[in-house]
């Protein structure tokens, strides 16, 4: 009976795992003050990808060697193309938004993506 139910258990509990795998996200936030947060979200499409970062909540990232976050003319944060491209899969699995014009799925993000 017992080996009955730890059948049944692990033949329920596989699959569960599996799609919390694939469609469950974190997103991961760094501040000063507060130290490193994580925030869970539910993606929007599947991936074996975990964890996420949002550039634009982490207090060190666009900042200068003499602490100074860095802006373009438009008061935007400037990214590194890392960061860029991290930040544009983020908002693929975090928001959907999946565009072959990046600068467009950049400025979409945005609208949705703002610190916490």
């Amino acid at each position: 009976m017992i080996k009955k139910i730890k059948h049944i258990a692990g033949a329920v509990l596989t699959p569960a795992v599996l799609l919390g795998w694939l469609f469950i996200g974190v997103v991961t936030y760094s501040d000063y003050e507060e130290g490193e947060s994580r925030r869970f979200f539910i993606k929007a499409k599947p991936t074996l990808q975990i964890f996420f970062a949002n550039p634009y909540a982490d207090d060190w990232l666009g900042t200068s060697t003499s602490g100074e976050r860095k802006f373009d003319g438009h008061g935007n944060l400037l990214l590194g193309t890392e960061e860029f491209s991290r930040y544009l899969n983020y908002c693929e699995f975090r928001y959907g938004i999946d565009e072959t014009d990046k600068r467009a799925a950049h400025d979409r993000c945005r609208a949705h993506s703002r610190a916490p």
